[in-house]
């Protein structure tokens, strides 16, 4: 302990095993550092930075109960470094003042821990956050795996970024979270390489809830540029038969901020994954979700996909089961994306049962991308719409497995415009049961506007109430207001398959409920969509011998 500045280089192996006092200190070691605190740090008078420095691996461990820096009622008053010429893992909670943390080759952060700080930055050629199973339980965060701040995060990480969650461990969810005011992923000038979302598993058996989420989140504004691939997937979402009646089970895979800008050289893809419900009234949910509260106009160098994953809903005698397995891009603004190659929106798939004797049965695979505003969308190669697959069986038994494209929340003059450097494919998904949808939807609540530049052009498949309506339900030719399309157009009428349309004039209701918005501009308009398909200008017949299509 000292008032002033301490310092010790060791060139071994080096463990503090001690709770030291100083103004500055710098504990370096030639090789490995380990930091096993015996007791919780005490209070120190003014400020400094305490610098930690290994030549090869630096481990900041849980090594006793309640010993870390700082805790959630007072923060550590210095500032912490840690510096490793290989990796630094920090498997304890902390909570700090600004924190610096910089590898050679990777940051780990593990154990189901809170690292907290003012203004953190992390800088390395790897990060991995990750919730889940933990070699103890001390110190661990009923949550899961934490990084925190208060100001900004900033992450200079030109590899992969993995935020991944876990599963319940019996003290935590092992939910993975990285939340800031400010987060910055990578800059214009030095792009981060990847950034992967996954959530985790979550069974609920009794009357706990469990969130095994991942995460990444800011309160304002969230700057993200990447040279890679941005991936969102939803996890494993389950809630057992003898769960109590109104339970939730979430494994999502999220990335939300206030204001968004998104610059990926690669691919963006959300990918919902497996839920299923038997009990609970209330959800299992293992959605991949991006979500911006304003305008957003991402560039994206490859592709745009959105696919549904397996959601399944099956409730036992006296009980209701909602699952849900979407993927959700929602914006609450003007959507101007640039898409350098594909833009797919694909429902997954839906299966409610209510046979064994529960009702209702609720389950949902849809993917859906949906702008508040104005859209406007520059596709270099396809634009795929597509429904998944649907099944619902009894009474009181609904699935969706929509693919939905929704933009403008009032009818103003045009809501949506798109150009396409190829061809528009719009499917409806086989359905099975009268509570079953497959569609595939572009809804806009004001004008449409589509050039598609592709030889075939666009290709409307489904079952009777397919193709171009306006806000009556009425067909229209797509020739002139309200829809416009130019390029080659063909609707096909395909028995037992959802229905395939475009419609402008119907807006959706409010985001907050987007897929049961989506759901009611599907059902409300389905009755008088469903009559004159023979009648329709576009209606073309299939060739069965060489694949080409005739009026």
């Amino acid at each position: 302990a000292t008032a002033n500045d301490a310092s010790l280089y060791l060139p071994l192996d080096l463990t503090l095993n001690a709770a030291p006092d100083a103004r500055n200190l710098q504990l370096q070691a030639g090789r490995d550092l380990a930091i096993d605190l015996p007791q919780a740090m005490p209070a120190l008078t003014g400020s400094g930075t305490f610098s930690f420095i290994a030549g090869r691996n630096l481990a900041y461990n849980a090594y006793a109960s309640g010993a870390t820096f700082g805790t959630a009622a007072a923060a550590f008053s210095r500032n912490l470094n840690f510096s490793a010429g290989n990796s630094v893992t920090l498997d304890n909670s902390l909570y700090t003042g600004n924190l610096q943390v910089s590898a050679g080759q990777a940051v780990n952060l593990t154990g189901n821990h809170v690292v907290s700080g003012s203004d953190i930055t992390i800088a390395a050629p790897t990060l991995n956050v990750l919730g889940g199973a933990a070699s103890n339980i001390m110190n661990q965060s009923g949550v899961g795996q934490q990084l925190v701040a208060t100001g900004t995060i900033n992450l200079a990480v030109p590899g992969g970024i993995t935020v991944k969650a876990g599963s319940y461990n019996g003290v935590s969810d092992g939910a993975a979270i990285v939340h800031a005011n400010t987060v910055n992923i990578g800059s214009a000038g030095a792009r981060a390489g990847s950034l992967t979302i996954t959530g985790g598993s979550a069974t609920v058996t009794g009357a706990t809830n469990h969130a095994a989420d991942a995460a990444v989140t800011a309160a304002g504004n969230m700057n993200v540029f990447l040279a890679g691939n941005l991936a969102l997937a939803g996890g494993s979402a389950g809630i057992a038969a003898g769960a109590g009646s109104q339970q939730s089970a979430t494994a999502r895979g999220m990335l939300t901020a206030a204001g968004m800008t998104l610059d990926v050289g690669g691919n963006v893809s959300l990918t919902g994954g497996t839920a299923f419900a038997a009990s609970g009234g209330n959800t299992a949910d293992a959605s991949a979700v991006l979500t911006v509260n304003s305008a957003l106009a991402p560039v994206i160098g490859g592709s745009l996909s959105l696919t549904g994953g397996t959601a399944t809903a099956q409730p036992v005698a006296g009980r209701s089961a909602n699952a849900l397995s979407g993927a959700l891009f929602t914006v609450e603004g003007d959507f101007t994306p640039q898409i350098g190659s594909n833009l797919v929106v694909q429902g997954g798939t839906a299966n409610a049962d209510t046979s064994a004797g529960g009702t209702p049965a609720d389950a949902d695979a849809s993917a859906v991308l949906a702008a508040q505003g104005i859209g406007t969308f520059a596709i270099g190669n396809d634009f795929d719409v597509l429904g998944g697959s649907s099944v619902a069986r009894g009474a009181g038994a609904s699935a969706s497995a929509i693919g939905g494209v929704s933009a403008g929340s009032v009818p103003t003059a045009l809501t949506l415009k798109v150009t396409t450097g190829h061809d528009l494919n719009m499917q409806g998904g086989p359905e099975n049961g009268a509570g079953a949808v497959s569609s595939a939807v572009i809804l806009s609540s004001g004008e449409v506007q589509m050039n598609i530049g592709g030889q075939i052009g666009g290709q409307i498949s489904g079952g009777a109430g397919s193709g171009l309506f306006d806000n009556n339900s009425g067909r229209i030719t797509g020739r002139g207001y309200p829809i416009t399309i130019v390029g080659n157009l063909g609707l096909f009428q395909q028995n037992g398959s959802g229905d395939a349309f475009i419609l402008s004039g119907a807006p959706p209701a409010d985001l907050d409920q987007l897929l049961s918005a989506v759901l009611t501009a599907v059902d409300q308009s389905k009755l008088l969509r469903s009559f004159g398909i023979e009648n329709d200008v576009n209606l073309r017949h299939r060739d069965t011998e060489d694949g080409q299509s005739c009026r």
